[in-house]
């Protein structure tokens, strides 16, 4: 969407913390509450494509009395920075989404509002997220979170600039282009580099891979494709891949999201199991301007569950056919 999303000011809400012991998606009492204990809609973490998106955790009423009797916050205004989640998808597509205002007017004496299991310390100390923070012109004193609940009496609520699975605006784009504008340095962004596959055959575990890749890894580096491991590499080396080479190529997920990081580049060459897409990766292309293509295999898989701590293994009946197949896609490109 070309136009910002809008931003709205409340008065007199409460404020509700994540529980450290419930995965926040399993918590129905956190979030920000209007005086008669309705969530505020502003402020609500949503995601998927359903109308309206489901929550993410949180509920409609909270099962507190209201008005609530909770010690007040300090008398300044902030600004709500919504849910902080650890997972590197979920942070760029979630986490930095009420931050678009900063590239207009900063901070200007305010603080920062934020959801968190532990204080900003502890996010500053979460190499992805002080980089991208950091980016910002941010740091833990801009911050506040609270552990108990905490009546506000000014709140500036952001509408996120990205709704995963749903919509996307360009000031989301805009924003990660200036947290990915310091890792730029240098960069001869004219000439593109050689094609890259990232492997996850190195990963200890996520949400899917395909359990047979190193199949396509073989075959793709004795033909002179570079592989690259990007969990063993750090955030700025990451988005100057992204930056500089003529073809990213890869299973589709978290590991091709950076690429909302660094200007429109690289080509994308996103390989699935199934006909199935990561619509998240699809917004971000097509909020950054990217030529990017999602290609599956014909010829069959059989999935396997829980194993070697993913939560979905995918073995591609031919893994060798398949990677000739993406061979030659990523030489056309």
């Amino acid at each position: 969407m070309q136009e910002p999303p809008a931003i709205e000011k409340h008065y007199d809400v409460t404020y509700f913390p994540l529980s450290r012991q419930v995965w926040y998606d399993k918590d129905p009492n956190w979030g920000v509450y209007g005086a008669d204990g309705h969530l505020i809609d502003a402020a609500a973490l949503r995601r998927g494509n359903s109308t309206p998106p489901r929550l993410c955790g949180q509920s409609r009423v909270h099962a507190h009395p209201f008005p609530t009797e909770f010690d007040w916050a300090e008398d300044i205004e902030y600004i709500y920075m919504g849910c902080f989640i650890s997972h590197y998808g979920h942070y760029l597509c979630s986490t930095l989404v009420r931050l678009w205002p900063l590239l207009r007017e900063g901070l200007n004496g305010r603080k920062l509002l934020l959801h968190a299991p532990n204080g900003p310390d502890h996010e500053f100390r979460i190499p992805y997220a002080a980089m991208t923070l950091e980016g910002l012109g941010l740091k833990p004193d801009d911050i506040v979170v609270f552990q108990e609940p905490r009546r506000i009496r000014r709140l500036i609520i952001p509408r996120p600039s990205f709704v995963e699975q749903l919509l996307g605006h360009h000031a989301h784009r805009d924003l990660c282009h200036r947290i990915g504008e310091q890792f730029l340095d240098g960069l001869d962004m004219t000439t593109a580099l050689p094609p890259v596959y990232f492997s996850k055959t190195k990963l200890l575990g996520g949400v899917g891979r395909i359990g047979n890749e190193s199949v396509i890894e073989n075959v793709l580096a004795s033909n002179g494709i570079g592989i690259v491991y990007p969990e063993q590499l750090s955030l700025r080396e990451q988005v100057r891949l992204f930056a500089e080479n003529r073809v990213i190529a890869g299973t589709g997920g978290t590991q091709l999201h950076t690429g909302i990081l660094a200007p429109p580049v690289a080509r994308v060459v996103a390989l699935s199991a199934s006909h199935s897409v990561n619509s998240n990766l699809l917004l971000f292309d097509r909020l950054n301007d990217r030529t990017a293509g999602y290609v599956y295999d014909d010829r069959g898989y059989r999935e396997m569950q829980n194993q070697d701590k993913f939560l979905t293994s995918d073995y591609l009946e031919d893994p060798e056919a398949t990677a000739h197949d993406l061979l030659a896609l990523i030489r056309e490109l």
